[in-house]
């Protein structure tokens, strides 16, 4: 029978007790988790307590369920009633502060609410968004796709 090295992953950080909040790197933002990938990246950066806040990026609003985490809503649509309505250019988001910020180009699993709230980057959109994370302060930016 294998293991999953998944499954050895999950067991060693269960028995590695987390580290300590004081050396906390400060806010991590991801933006992109909507897959396989993502919900693993969540799961283990949020559980790691290496960062004291983490803001996930979001088209729909959701509840917050895990301690530190908090999804903020980004203005996808306007909200004009007209035919005319289109996209909010990134640039033009509200800024949040943040520190650290992953980007996941993983595709989505349609099946769970959490996925289809969560906001999908378009690779197209990656600078518009990179220069958006720098106006908030982020220094250190992982892009992160599935092979």
């Amino acid at each position: 029978m294998s293991i999953d090295a998944i499954q050895v992953i999950h067991a060693a950080q269960r028995a590695m007790p987390p580290a300590p909040r004081a050396g906390a790197l400060g806010t991590l933002l991801i933006a992109g988790a909507t897959g396989a990938l993502g919900n693993e990246l969540v799961r283990r950066l949020v559980g790691s307590h290496r960062f004291a806040h983490t803001r996930v990026l979001a088209r729909e609003p959701m509840r917050d369920g895990l301690r530190g985490v908090e999804t903020v809503l980004v203005p996808a649509m306007s909200r004009a009633l007209d035919s005319s309505s289109k996209a909010v250019p990134i640039a033009e988001w509200p800024r949040v502060s943040a520190d650290t910020a992953i980007v996941a180009f993983d595709p989505p699993r349609l099946y769970h609410d959490r996925e289809r709230a969560l906001w999908l980057p378009d690779p197209a959109q990656l600078p518009d968004l990179a220069r958006w994370l720098r106006a908030c302060g982020v220094t250190t930016l992982a892009i992160v796709q599935p092979h």
